[in-house]
C-alpha cells in the first residue's frame, strides 16, 4: 500500500529496511518486488537507506540478486519511478568489495536480460550503460549472453553505441 506510487513514501517504510536487513528474515516475491520499490522512491534518504541495506545483505549472502534485478527490471519497464534513482542506488554497490563488484555484475547482468523496452530507453539510460561497462572490466568478466542479446537490439543508438561496441567486444 505504501509503494503504490513512488512518490508515495511513509514512515512505515524505514521500518520495513530494518526488518529486512535482520538475519532470520527471507524474502518473498512480494517482498522482494516491495524492496525493489525502494530504488524508484523520491525520498533520497530511502533510497540511500535502501542501498546500505543492499551492501548489508551481499556481505552477508542474504539476498538473490537476480531475482532483485527482475523486480527492478519489471518496475523499469512498467515507469514506476525516476530511472536515474534506480541507477544511483543501484550503482552504490560499485567498488565496495570484489564481493559487492561481482554481485552488481549479476544484478546488471539480470537486469539487462529482463529489461524488454519497445519503444525507447529510460532518460539517463547511459549511466547504467557506463557503469555495467566499467564493472565489466574491474571483474575482468563478459557480458551474459542474455545480456548480450539485450545490447544488440540497441546497438545502433546514437547516443550509446561507443559504450555498447565496448562491450560487445
Amino acid at each position: 500500500h505504501n509503494c503504490g506510487i513512488a512518490d508515495g513514501a511513509k514512515p512505515e517504510l524505514k521500518g520495513f529496511l530494518d526488518v529486512i536487513n535482520r538475519p532470520e528474515f527471507r524474502f518473498s516475491d512480494i517482498s522482494l518486488l516491495l524492496y525493489a520499490c525502494f530504488f524508484f522512491q523520491e525520498k533520497k534518504d530511502l533510497r540511500l537507506l535502501a542501498s546500505e541495506v543492499l551492501i548489508n545483505l551481499i556481505e552477508k549472502q542474504a539476498i538473490d540478486v537476480v531475482l532483485l534485478a527482475q523486480k527492478m527490471a519489471h518496475l523499469a519497464i512498467e515507469k514506476y519511478g525516476v530511472f536515474l534513482r534506480l541507477v544511483d542506488g543501484v550503482i552504490a554497490l560499485k567498488d565496495v568489495s570484489p564481493l559487492h563488484n561481482n554481485a552488481l555484475l549479476q544484478l546488471l547482468n539480470s537486469f539487462f536480460a529482463h529489461l524488454d523496452l519497445k519503444e525507447k530507453l529510460p532518460t539517463n539510460f547511459k549511466k547504467i550503460i557506463e557503469n555495467y561497462l566499467d564493472i565489466l572490466t574491474k571483474t575482468n568478466q563478459k557480458p551474459s549472453a542474455e545480456a548480450i542479446v539485450f545490447f544488440e537490439q540497441w546497438k545502433d543508438n546514437a547516443s550509446l553505441k561507443s559504450l555498447i561496441k565496448q562491450i560487445l567486444k
